[in-house]
C-alpha cells in the first residue's frame, strides 16, 4: 500500500512547476501545429526553394534552363535537413517538423546552458520568448533551425574556455563548422561570445593564445568559405543601412522580443514582466561570463544596422535570444535557502506571463491564416507544372504585424510544382538561383506591384496570376493585360488565379 506521503513530492511547489513548465513547452508545440499553413512571410519561399532543388537533383524540373543549383551558401544545413523530409510528408508539414525540433531543443539546450553558467533556474520560463519573435514573424526558417546550434556551441565555448582539452577543442570546431553552414549571422554571433569567454576566464595570456585555437581554426574556414563564394557575392548590394535611431532602439527591443508592432504595446507585456522579473526578486548578478552573451545580443539590438550586404533586419532578428540570454546572467541561488512565498509568487507571474505570449503568439497565428483561408481554394484548382506571377496588393493588414501573406502563391511551387514569380532564386544565399542573364524583370522589384505599364511585359511568361486583392486590383490587371488574355479560374474572398488563354503574336 502506498503512504500518502509518497505522494508529497508530487504535489510540492517544484514539481507543479515542472509540470506547468512542460504543458507550456506543449502549447508552444501546439502553436506550430494548429494552423494548415505557418503564416510567415518568408517561409513559402524557403519551401519552393527546396521543392525546386528536389526537382533539380531529380533531372524533372521544367525550368531547368532558368535556374542551377549552387551549394557555396551559409545556409545549406537547413534546406538539406529539409530535402528528405518532403519525400515522407507535404512540405508544410515537414517545415512544421523541423520548426518544433528546433523550439524544443533551442529550450532544452537553454536549460544546459543555464546550468553550465550557474545561473538561477527560477528564471527557466524566460526561455519561451523569442522563438516566436521578430525572426518567427518573417518566417527566417533556416535563421531559426541554426538558433539551438548557437546555444550548443556556447555551452562547448564555456566548456573549452574552462578546461581546454583536445575533445573539447574538437568538438567546438565541428558544431562552429556546422553553424557555418546553418547561418553566418549565428556563426559569428556564437563565435563572438565564445571567444569572449576565454578572454573572461582569469587565465594567463599564454594559457588564452592556446585556448584560442579552435578559432583558429574556424576562422581559417569562414575565410576558405568567403572565398569559394566570392564570385557570387560580387554582385551583392554594398549599401549599409542602420534603420532606427539609438533612442527608440532601447525602446522597442522588446517589440523584437515578440515580433509586434511598437503601436501594439499590450502585446510586449508580457515580455516586459519577464524581463523585469530578475529586478524585482533582487536576483544577484552571475559571472562576467555569464553575462557575455546578454551584453553581446544588446550591443547588436543597439548598434547594428538593419541592412548589411543585401541581408536585411540584421539587428531585430536577435530579439530572439534577448530573454533567454537576460535570464542567464543572475547567480543560481544558494540551496539552504528555502522556498518562501515570493518564490511561489515569482513561478506564478512568470508561468502567466510565459503563457500569456504563447497564448497571444497563437491567437494571431490563427488570424492570420484564417485570412489566408481562400488561398487553398485557388491551390485545389490550379494544375500542377505551370509558371505563375504573384501579385499580393494588399500586403500589411491591420491582423498581423508584418506583411505575412506577401508571398503565400509560393506555397503552389512547393506543393504543386510550379514556379512563381517573384522567386527567392533571385537572391544570392539561395540553394537555387537564377542563371546569369535568366533573372526576370519581375523579380527586381522583391515582390512589390511595379507600375501596371511594366506589368504588362511580364505577363506573357506566366500561365496563371495569383492575385490578392479587391475586384478593382483584378480588373487593373485584366485593362493592363496587354497582348495576352486571362480569364477567372476561380477564387475565394480576395484571392483570384488567373489563367492565361492565350497571347497574340
Amino acid at each position: 500500500m502506498t503512504k500518502s506521503g509518497d505522494w508529497s513530492k508530487f504535489r510540492s511547489p517544484a514539481a507543479i512547476e515542472r509540470l506547468l513548465f512542460f504543458l507550456t513547452l506543449l502549447a508552444g508545440v501546439a502553436t506550430i501545429w494548429i494552423p494548415a499553413r505557418l503564416p510567415m512571410v518568408d517561409l513559402p519561399q524557403h519551401a519552393a526553394l527546396v521543392a525546386e532543388w528536389r526537382e533539380l537533383l531529380e533531372g524533372r524540373f521544367p525550368w531547368s534552363d532558368l535556374v542551377q543549383t549552387d551549394y557555396k551558401i551559409a545556409y545549406l544545413l537547413g534546406y538539406a535537413s529539409l530535402l528528405p523530409l518532403t519525400y515522407l510528408m507535404s512540405a508544410s508539414a515537414a517545415i512544421k517538423l523541423l520548426l518544433t525540433i528546433a523550439f524544443v531543443a533551442f529550450v532544452g539546450l537553454c536549460i544546459l546552458l543555464r546550468r553550465e553558467l550557474g545561473a538561477d533556474k527560477r528564471l527557466d520560463w524566460l526561455f519561451f520568448f523569442g522563438f516566436f519573435g521578430f525572426a518567427w514573424h518573417w518566417g527566417f526558417f533556416t535563421y531559426l533551425c541554426a538558433a539551438p546550434l548557437v546555444i550548443l556551441f556556447l555551452i562547448l565555448a564555456h566548456r573549452q574556455a574552462n578546461l581546454n582539452s583536445v575533445k573539447n577543442q574538437s568538438l567546438l570546431v565541428f558544431v562552429g563548422f556546422l553553424l557555418l553552414l546553418s547561418h553566418g549571422l549565428q556563426f559569428l554571433f556564437a563565435v563572438v561570445i565564445g571567444g569572449i569567454f576565454i578572454l573572461l576566464d582569469g587565465e594567463p595570456v599564454l594559457k588564452k593564445v592556446k585556448s584560442y585555437i579552435p578559432y583558429y581554426i574556424l576562422a581559417a574556414l569562414l575565410i576558405g568559405f568567403l572565398l569559394i563564394t566570392r564570385t557570387a557575392d560580387s554582385a551583392v548590394e554594398k549599401k549599409i543601412l542602420f534603420g532606427e535611431s539609438l533612442f527608440w532602439r532601447p525602446i522597442h527591443a522588446l517589440f523584437q522580443v515578440s515580433g509586434d508592432r511598437n503601436r501594439e504595446w499590450y502585446r510586449i507585456i508580457p515580455s516586459f514582466v519577464a524581463f523585469a522579473m530578475p529586478l524585482a526578486l533582487r536576483l544577484r548578478p552571475g559571472s562576467a561570463q555569464a553575462w557575455a552573451p546578454f551584453a553581446v545580443c544588446l550591443a547588436i539590438l543597439l548598434f547594428v544596422p538593419y541592412y548589411i550586404l543585401d541581408t536585411y533586419y540584421v539587428y531585430q532578428r536577435f530579439g530572439l535570444f534577448l530573454l533567454p540570454f537576460w535570464a542567464l546572467a543572475f547567480k543560481a541561488e544558494s540551496p539552504e535557502r528555502a522556498p518562501n512565498r515570493w518564490s511561489q509568487v515569482r513561478f506564478v507571474v512568470l508561468a502567466i506571463s510565459a503563457l500569456a505570449a504563447i497564448a497571444l503568439h497563437g491567437q494571431r497565428q490563427w488570424t492570420i491564416s484564417r485570412h489566408a483561408a481562400g488561398f487553398e481554394t485557388l491551390l485545389a484548382s490550379a494544375e500542377p507544372n505551370r509558371r505563375a506571377l504573384s501579385l499580393v496588393f494588399h500586403q500589411w493588414e491591420d491582423y498581423a504585424p508584418m506583411p505575412a501573406l506577401m508571398h503565400y502563391p509560393s506555397w503552389y511551387a512547393a506543393e504543386k510544382g510550379g514556379f512563381v514569380d517573384f522567386n527567392f532564386a533571385y537572391f544570392q544565399t539561395a540553394i537555387v538561383k537564377y542563371r546569369p542573364g535568366q533573372t526576370p524583370a519581375f523579380s527586381k522589384s522583391y515582390g512589390y506591384i511595379p507600375p501596371m505599364e511594366e506589368l504588362t511585359g511580364y505577363l506573357p511568361l506566366y500561365d496563371y496570376i495569383f492575385i490578392r486583392g479587391t475586384s478593382e486590383d483584378v480588373k487593373l490587371v485584366l485593362e493592363n493585360s496587354g497582348r495576352c488574355q486571362f480569364r477567372l479560374r476561380a477564387e475565394d474572398g480576395p484571392w483570384r488565379l488567373l489563367e492565361k488563354v492565350h497571347c497574340a503574336e
